[in-house]
């Protein structure tokens, strides 16, 4: 994996840049070690994002050990 290009933490949660592809693919976030696509370009609502974030706490996906301090 290339350098991580880290953008901003919200909701707990360390969003990425795409390693190989940048801006030109969606933000990612890690998830067991491994990045993965949101449905974000960009974090401009970060309320949108924490939303997001709730929807897949709430749906049992396990974003590990980032949501520790909500």
């Amino acid at each position: 994996m290339n350098n991580l290009g880290y953008l901003a933490t919200i909701g707990g949660v360390a969003f990425y840049e795409h390693p190989e592809f940048g801006d030109e693919a969606p933000v990612q976030y890690m998830l067991d070690g491994k990045l993965c696509d949101t449905p974000f370009w960009d974090l401009q609502d970060p309320e949108e994002i924490k939303d997001w974030i709730a929807n897949l706490v709430y749906s049992k996906r396990s974003i590990v050990g980032v949501i520790a301090n909500e």
